[in-house]
């Protein structure tokens, strides 16, 4: 997939933080972690310290992660089909998380991989 040249970077120097699963009460609340809301707060942080604009196209991202810190690059995209729904990556969560190793309806196991925790690139588009 080739990308523009030109965008927005931001770069985290922290561990990459994996986002929790909501948690709940014992009267029924949901609430989302606190090291989860730590971490997406640093990345909102490093992008109003850039003073970096606010999209309101289509925007397309490349993330770079190491074991201490995370870069993003942000670009504006052309024209695009428009929206049909859904997250982008609530739609990969769902996709890897089918094709994590599993119980199949017959009772034995199968799948792409043992744990999506082994997927270390991702290219995808939504049209």
């Amino acid at each position: 997939m080739s990308h523009p040249e030109e965008g927005y970077f931001v770069h985290v120097d922290e561990r990459p933080v994996p986002k929790e699963r909501p948690r709940v009460t014992k009267n029924g609340h949901a609430f989302t972690p606190k090291k989860t809301l730590d971490y997406e707060r640093k990345w909102r942080d490093a992008w109003e310290a850039a003073e970096h604009p606010t999209f309101d196209r289509p925007v397309g991202i490349e993330v770079i992660l190491t074991r201490t810190s995370a870069t993003a690059r942000v670009y504006e995209l052309g024209e695009c089909s428009k929206n049909w729904g859904g997250d982008i990556d609530n739609i990969l969560k769902c996709v890897l998380d089918g094709l994590q190793e599993g119980k199949t309806t017959s009772g034995g196991k199968t799948g792409a991989f043992v744990n999506d925790s082994q997927v270390r690139q991702v290219d995808i588009i939504k049209l």
